[in-house]
């Protein structure tokens, strides 16, 4: 876990929250991966379990402020196609969709683009040290996907579009 708090700093995440975005990361991960990928997963970040808790405990904590966001959020994205599988209120636990996580981790003050940067660090660790591929779990991130978008993929990925429709609120 040392290895994925350093990459959080690189990307400009402060110590709680690397914590959290990789609490909210191995949620949604969790929710996507099949149950043998996610038991790699957890092999290589044994305190998955405690910082998903967390994060989740912190987020719920926080208020409701990001409710209407999050409803917003939720039927811009069922409009873009986004959405896979309702709106993520089932469990409860564990964090449906890429702009569910941004809406989730923003309640904590996590900038979206921070995220953004580190959401492919943690699958390029997973990727090298649990072989498993969450790059399309986490909206198909990859480590070549930053600020270029030259990566060739007609529509980008999910985490491209929550990313955009995000940018467009502090604009006017």
């Amino acid at each position: 876990m040392d290895q994925l708090l350093q990459e959080a700093q690189k990307a400009g995440l402060d110590p709680q929250q690397g914590k959290d975005a990789l609490g909210g990361i191995l949620s949604l991960l969790k929710s996507k991966l099949s149950g043998d990928d996610f038991k790699k997963v957890e092999q290589v970040v044994p305190e998955a379990d405690s910082l998903m808790s967390e994060t989740q405990s912190r987020a719920g904590s926080s208020g409701n402020s990001g409710s209407a966001a999050n409803s917003l959020m939720s039927s811009a994205m069922g409009m873009m196609g986004g959405s896979s599988g309702g709106s993520g209120g089932g469990s409860g636990s564990n964090v449906q969709s890429v702009p569910e996580l941004m809406t989730t981790l923003s309640k904590l003050g996590i900038d979206q683009k921070k995220l953004m940067g580190f959401m492919p660090m943690v699958a390029s660790f997973l990727q090298k040290n649990a072989n498993v591929d969450a790059s399309s779990a986490l909206g198909g991130t990859t480590t070549g996907a930053g600020s270029s978008g030259a990566s060739g993929t007609s529509g980008g990925g999910l985490a491209d579009q929550a990313s955009s429709f995000l940018g467009s609120f502090g604009k006017k």
